[in-house]
């Protein structure tokens, strides 16, 4: 990629930055994990002055849309949550048999861990997909719910915002609180 595409890139969109410690070898699995699961481009750098910290800089269109479908899919089945944790739940289990199966080899090499960390980020290819399980679904009411209130009853965004938050507090629980508690 070009310094011209990158700069492009970085004007287009808005970004969600993410900092960890982590060494250069792990960060080659990680962003290829991140790309099976669809998050690119992500950019990335290391900082300087001796602080040992890398951040990975990621479009964060592509994580609110991954949150607008998943609520948007509970709208339509609401067994679709069950679903998504149930599968990330088993994830979870493949990945602690995983390291178990490594913490029982008598003799780690590096060809061990090699070939352990080939089959995790398979298997953690597959994690970022249940990332977004719990993000605040009130974002994307911000994003989504209140503009078209704005464009539909001509309003300023404060008064589709206050309207919005009048019809999702009524006396009677809403869909919206219903799934709230299921989740929690």
């Amino acid at each position: 990629m070009t310094a011209d595409q990158v700069y492009k890139i970085l004007q287009e969109k808005d970004w969600d930055i993410q900092k960890a410690k982590a060494c250069g070898f792990v960060l080659y699995y990680v962003f290829q994990a991140y790309s099976n699961a669809g998050y690119s481009p992500i950019l990335s750098f290391f900082s300087l002055k001796g602080h040992p910290f890398f951040y990975q800089i990621t479009d964060d269109k592509q994580i609110i849309d991954k949150n607008i479908r998943i609520y948007s899919n509970y709208l339509k089945d609401n067994k679709s949550l069950d679903k998504l944790i149930a599968g990330h739940n088993r994830l979870t289990h493949e990945i602690d048999a995983l390291w178990g199966k490594y913490q029982s080899v008598k003799k780690k090499d590096r060809g061990v861990f090699f070939q352990f960390f080939k089959d995790f980020i398979v298997l953690a290819s597959s994690w970022w997909e249940y990332g977004a399980i719990g993000e605040d679904k009130g974002e994307i009411i911000n994003l989504k719910v209140v503009p078209y209130f704005q464009k539909r009853f001509k309003m300023d965004k404060e008064q589709a915002r206050d309207t919005v938050s009048t019809l999702a507090h009524p006396e009677e629980k809403t869909a919206f609180t219903i799934e709230h508690e299921k989740f929690l």
